[in-house]
């Protein structure tokens, strides 16, 4: 139930993300791509998962100008 994040990425940072279920055999699993590292996030649902990804990809299009 906290709402703090734990994690900060700056957008500047991400390289990319993914739909992740078949990477970690867990449903409902997205992958944020950093250079140093891979964070693997599940989420409550199959919407709430796609949700997030469109929206960390808008703002990596953002980043690039697309």
């Amino acid at each position: 139930g906290d709402r703090d994040p734990t994690e900060l990425l700056p957008a500047e940072t991400i390289y990319r993300v993914y739909s992740a279920d078949g990477d970690v055999q867990q449903a409902r699993c997205f992958c944020v791509v950093v250079r140093q590292r891979n964070y693997y996030m599940i989420t409550d649902d199959e919407k709430q998962k796609r949700t997030w990804i469109q929206e960390i990809d808008k703002a990596l299009r953002k980043k690039h100008g697309n």
